[in-house]
């Protein structure tokens, strides 16, 4: 793992790179809930159990930025509580995972639904782990 923080989202986990979005875009696979657009690529790396994500809330769903930062805000939240056994997975697998997960409901998100949503998605990127 990037840092010692178990629960922590450090930089090092966010995808920013133009190049492997461009990849995760072109080569990944996606999973597709309601209101959510989660796309993944696992990849064989030098570095077993690393997760790198990127957040999208488009524009034209919510005008305000801070609907979007909040939306993303609680993405994050989601993310960094239940990474734990996506990376334990990779560790074991040693491979690495790319992930964009898109917003594109028009209500603001509630937590819960927000929770069992990517949990299911989660899921289902473990089990195409194993």
């Amino acid at each position: 793992m990037a840092n010692d923080q178990k629960f922590g989202f450090s930089k090092s986990e966010r995808l920013c790179s133009k190049r492997n979005l461009e990849l995760l875009l072109a080569q990944g696979e996606s999973i597709n809930l309601s209101g959510i657009k989660v796309i993944y690529r696992l990849m064989a790396q030098a570095k077993p159990g690393f997760m790198q994500l990127a957040i999208s809330v488009p524009k034209r769903n919510f005008k305000k930025a801070v609907d979007r930062n909040r939306t993303k805000r609680l993405i994050r939240e989601v993310f960094r509580k239940e990474k734990q056994s996506i990376n334990h997975l990779l560790q074991l697998k040693e491979q690495s995972l790319h992930l964009l997960i898109i917003y594109y409901y028009k209500q603001l998100p509630d937590l819960k639904l927000l929770v069992s949503q990517l949990t299911k998605a989660f899921a289902a990127i473990e089990k195409s782990i194993k």
